[in-house]
């Protein structure tokens, strides 16, 4: 279409299409513009004073039973409350239900049209006592009302849910938490997730020890509220570095910049100066990925003399404002003093960084009897010497053998004296005899220490004999008398 004067403008006839180029008055320049007619149509008719959601189209592959405005807004809309609807306790077992705005459907089915609304306040509702009571606003054909009922309802588009009270004692217990509010839902959906769920791991950004203790990070991939995030691979051993920090003991930070190893000679006692280690102990060190890539490492906080109070120690409460803005833990390294490598990589991913098993019996605290480097273990055959506990065998006759370590057990059925044969320097024979009868030990027993005096038959008694020497031979042994 040309430009034209008004005085020359002949109207449009007929229905347009797309492609077609509508006539359109400049009254600053007294002269037509011309514009495409598929800026004022929907898929198959013209945008006017007649439109509605029902005939406005969206593009299509072959004859989808739903393409319109009016699908797409029931499909992706919600039936419940958009706005007000608060419920309040106003005493005598009596509620008020205030003034809101929902949307409902005429009939239980998703498709169906969705119909916004405003109701009144209720301004006092008796709620029936001892009894939990839903409160739905129902479509009730177009003239929505409420409904107080014990029955939870399964049909949810008919029904807008308020919420569910309780009237005891003269008092409605109301619990509004369950009701469905569905306006804003993106800007509500990215709020929970930052309040819950700020940083979720999907796979990847692994961490591990590579080098001379360099540190590799994998590419990642996280989600932070709706927003999918994808880090890159880290490695120190390469172009990587890492800030190290370390508390000023005033509540601030120093940091070591461009750090390519972990270190392995100190610790953080917020005194505002790094500690050096006691030596052969254990120190963690905490690695945080930051959204922009940049790798942070925090001291560990612990000068520890054994692998499993290392482990024990939990991941800082507090952390350096990048790692506040943006940061999160993906995994610690523990590490002795000078050592070449880690003792331990743990990914943050796959370890909960709780209290752990000490998986070697020596780095265990408080352990009692022998010193460091010396807690021996006992064969069955020494525990059962010294304890008395273990697999036992009848003593056959009145001789103790003392060739090996052993325990037996004796009933005695009359006064018995014991003999002893094969002394051999350091066995022990323990012996459990009962029988209310004397029993006499040879003379070669120069030291007998007796529990509760003495021997006694009408009790449990448990005889311990331990060979001191072969030549004379020498034995000393204990009596102990159980209750």
């Amino acid at each position: 279409m040309a430009i034209k004067k008004i005085s020359e403008l002949t109207a449009f006839v007929g229905s347009p299409e797309v492609g077609d180029l509508l006539p359109i008055v400049d009254t600053s320049a007294n002269e037509t513009k011309k514009i495409d007619a598929s800026l004022f149509k929907g898929d198959t008719g013209p945008i006017g004073p007649a439109s509605t959601p029902d005939n406005i189209l969206f593009p299509k592959i072959g004859t989808p039973s739903l393409n319109t405005l009016q699908d797409m807004h029931n499909i992706y809309n919600s039936v419940g409350v958009l706005t007000g609807g608060l419920l309040t306790d106003i005493g005598g077992g009596n509620i008020s239900i205030g003034i809101g705005i929902g949307a409902l459907r005429a009939v239980d089915n998703i498709t169906d049209n969705l119909l916004f609304f405003e109701w009144t306040e209720f301004a006092s509702e008796a709620i029936t006592a001892d009894v939990i009571t839903y409160l739905y606003i129902e479509y009730n054909a177009g003239v929505p009302q409420l409904v107080k009922t014990p029955t939870k309802r399964t049909d949810l588009n008919t029904n807008i849910y308020l919420g569910k009270v309780l009237s005891t004692l003269g008092t409605v217990h109301i619990n509004e938490i369950d009701k469905c509010v569905v306006s804003d839902i993106g800007f509500k959906t990215c709020e929970r997730f930052k309040d819950t769920e700020p940083f979720q791991h999907v796979s990847g950004a692994s961490i591990s020890e590579i080098g001379v203790r360099n540190v590799a990070i994998t590419a990642g991939i996280f989600w932070h509220d709706l927003t999918k995030l994808l880090t890159l691979a880290f490695d120190s051993s390469a172009a990587g570095t890492f800030d190290g920090f370390y508390r000023d003991g005033s509540g601030g930070w120093n940091v070591n910049t461009d750090l390519t190893q972990t270190p392995n000679e100190f610790y953080d006692n917020n005194s505002g100066t790094l500690q050096v280690l006691g030596s052969n102990n254990y120190v963690t060190r905490w690695f945080y990925l930051e959204s922009d890539n940049d790798v942070v490492m925090v001291y560990g906080r612990g000068d520890h003399n054994t692998l499993s109070a290392a482990q024990d120690e939990p991941a800082p409460a507090d952390v350096p404002p990048e790692v506040q803005l943006h940061g999160f833990l993906v995994g610690r390294t523990i590490i002795q003093k000078a050592a070449a490598s880690s003792t331990q990589v743990d990914s943050a991913f796959v370890s909960t960084f709780s209290a752990s098993q000490p998986t070697e019996h020596n780095t265990l605290t408080g352990l009692q009897g022998g010193v460091s480097g010396e807690y021996y273990h006992m064969k069955v055959v020494e525990f059962n010497a010294v304890s008395g506990l273990g697999v036992k065998s009848a003593l056959a006759a009145v001789d103790i053998d003392m060739s090996s370590d052993q325990i037996k057990t004796k009933t005695i059925a009359n006064n018995t004296v014991f003999t002893i044969s094969n002394p051999t320097l350091d066995k022990t024979v323990s012996i459990r005899v009962d029988g209310d009868f004397t029993i006499t030990l040879p003379s070669t027993v120069k030291n007998k220490v007796e529990a509760e005096n003495s021997y006694n038959g009408s009790k449990v008694n448990l005889i311990n004999i331990w060979c001191i020497d072969t030549s004379t031979p020498e034995y000393w042994a204990t009596v102990l008398v159980g209750d």
